[in-house]
């Protein structure tokens, strides 16, 4: 099972806190798609986990047991 914590507007179909199902070759980009976000409102996604240096993020894998953090892109100055 997989926790995955949500900020900002991507807390209005989800709540601040959601659970997913492990699937074995699971990526991001999956886990993001399966709560029916919109990979540009993904925009940051943190982990317990270190990701491998140079992969695009929504291609790393997902580690069962894991809580994911996606944040939406920010703006103001």
């Amino acid at each position: 099972m997989i926790t995955v914590k949500l900020y900002s507007y991507l807390r209005k179909d989800h709540g601040r806190t959601t659970t997913v199902s492990y699937r074995k070759g699971m990526t991001i980009g999956d886990l993001v798609e399966e709560l029916g976000i919109s990979r540009k409102k993904a925009l940051t996604v943190f982990c317990d986990h270190k990701y491998p240096p140079g992969t695009p993020l929504m291609d790393v894998a997902v580690q069962d047991n894991s809580t994911y953090h996606i944040l939406p892109p920010a703006a103001g100055g």
